[in-house]
């Protein structure tokens, strides 16, 4: 049953035994109740391991894959080479097993440069996402992120801190469906949970439909251009080549917004508290709270270049341009987030 409902679980099952079969040593000396690797597949799994383990290490300092959210880190290797970023895309059983499982073990236990959160959270994520045995039928699924409000495979809130406060029509931003955000003035609703419930429905090819139709909903309204089209504006390349920009999404806004929302808790549960209980809470957290003010004005100034941008964009200039001051807007949205979190990460 689960089979039927679960979207690729019965190719992640035929994977897996394959890759066991494949493992196994074979021999008249084999038992049923023992299992031995075959040395050429442990000798496949062991260069797998060291390879992936080698480039991890050699992108350890540079600041663009420190800078990369931990799903992507884990589903591809990247490789920078004269300013431009290229994904490869791990294979899903041997990737993880001998890919990134080996890298986080070693980010953790030997350079120590990360928490162990990060261990079980990418072991965790690996099963559920990459791996596909997140039971949750696929007809249940999109509703229940949108419940949650979070993408369990990119690992990020489907809408902000900063969009909760406004009307659900108005929850968009630069990057959110044009199509979406003509309709949801239509019947009230928020464009970035229409956006995600459609996606995660239809998949790839509702996507690039959609693509499609936020181009012919764009020339209709006459509006703006949004800056330059480039390689990684292209289906299916994009996936492949990240350009020479700086990214629209970072780790590091990530933890920010996670900070923020782990502060508004404590903050509300102190609130509650008094006397001997209030002292001891805040002897327990006064390093996190302490950084509540500090990430407050980050995600402040967050907001602000945000709308900087969206002012950019609606602005008649030529596509060179806008992208110009596009890209120095987003260098700064990932120095502050980047600053605010690396600060602050010892306290979280």
């Amino acid at each position: 049953m689960l089979v039927d409902v679960v979207p690729f679980l019965n190719a992640r099952l035929q994977g897996l035994s394959k890759l066991v079969r494949a493992a196994e040593l074979k021999g008249e000396l084999h038992k049923p109740w023992t299992w031995r690797m075959d040395p050429l597949v442990g000798m496949a799994v062991a260069k797998i391991a060291l390879v992936s383990s080698a480039l991890a290490l050699w992108n350890d300092d540079d600041e663009r894959y420190q800078s990369l959210p931990d799903w992507e880190k884990d589903a591809y290797w990247h490789v920078f080479f004269w300013g431009h970023h290229i994904r490869v895309p791990k294979p899903f059983e041997i990737g993880i097993l001998a890919g990134t499982i080996p890298e986080r073990m070693m980010h953790t236990w030997i350079l120590d440069n990360q928490p162990d959160e990060k261990l079980l959270w990418s072991m965790q994520h690996g099963l559920l996402e990459t791996l596909g045995f997140n039971l949750t039928p696929q007809m249940l699924l999109p509703a229940v992120e949108l419940y949650a409000n979070r993408s369990f495979h990119f690992d990020k809130p489907i809408e902000s801190l900063g969009d909760r406060r406004k009307l659900p029509k108005d929850r968009y931003n630069s990057f959110t469906s044009d199509t979406m955000v003509s309709l949801a003035q239509v019947v009230g609703w928020s464009p970035k949970q229409m956006e995600h419930f459609w996606v995660g429905y239809t998949g790839t090819m509702g996507a690039y439909i959609l693509s499609t139709s936020d181009m012919l909903v764009s020339l209709a309204q006459g509006k703006p251009n949004q800056g330059e089209f480039l390689a990684t504006d292209i289906p299916v390349l994009k996936s492949f080549y990240r350009g020479t920009k700086p990214p629209h999404s970072t780790q590091y806004v990530n933890d920010l917004y996670e900070r923020l929302k782990k502060l508004n808790q404590l903050a509300a549960s102190l609130k509650d508290l008094g006397g001997r209980e209030r002292a001891e809470f805040v002897t327990e957290h006064r390093n996190k709270l302490a950084q509540r003010r500090p990430l407050n004005q980050a995600s402040r100034r967050l907001s602000e270049l945000r709308k900087r941008r969206e002012r950019i964009l609606a602005e008649d200039m030529s596509c060179k341009a806008k992208q110009l001051k596009l890209d120095v807007i987003q260098k700064g949205i990932d120095a502050v987030a980047a600053k605010a979190s690396q600060k602050s990460g010892a306290d979280f």
